[in-house]
């Protein structure tokens, strides 16, 4: 997957802008960010272009939110679009849990030899046995990426 670079972001902007009536930010936008000067058909970019791809991220978000390890089931936990925004991946997850009835991640807590609480060791070996993936900087465990493909699919089907 190619990102997204910052010229073609901006012009994805200045049409946005364009396209919801803002003409005068729009014009202030093409001059400075040199749209003009851009080799990009406009003709190429679908209507509502930016609108879709903020909410594709957002869907996106939210699968990797509702990811288990374990999870082959239909459960899935619709999160408001601001949480979406403006937590992080380990925050939505724990919202997650929180509305399915899920127990904290945390797992079981053990006494170590001075009497103060920590992770259980079978917790810690099992996040350590987790394999990761690099993708574009950002770091996705193999086993959530899987669910998140797989989840992606059912919905693709269903719509």
């Amino acid at each position: 997957m190619t990102s997204l670079s910052a010229a073609e972001l901006n012009y994805i902007i200045y049409r946005y802008l364009q396209e919801s009536g803002f003409t005068h930010s729009a014009f202030n936008f093409r001059f400075e960010a040199g749209i003009n000067n851009l080799p990009i058909d406009g003709d190429s970019v679908p209507p509502a272009a930016l609108v879709k791809l903020v909410q594709t991220g957002l869907q996106f978000k939210e699968m990797e939110a509702n990811a288990e390890n374990d999870a082959d089931d239909e459960d899935f936990c619709f999160l408001p679009p601001m949480d979406l925004i403006t937590k992080d991946v380990s925050e939505l997850q724990k919202i997650v849990k929180g509305k399915m009835g899920i127990p904290s991640a945390t797992g079981p807590k053990d006494l170590d030899k001075k009497g103060n609480e920590g992770t259980s060791s079978r917790v810690k070996d099992k996040a350590r046995k987790v394999p990761e993936k690099q993708q574009q900087g950002v770091r996705i465990e193999e086993s959530k990426d899987r669910v998140v493909r797989r989840r992606s699919e059912r919905l693709r089907r269903k719509y």
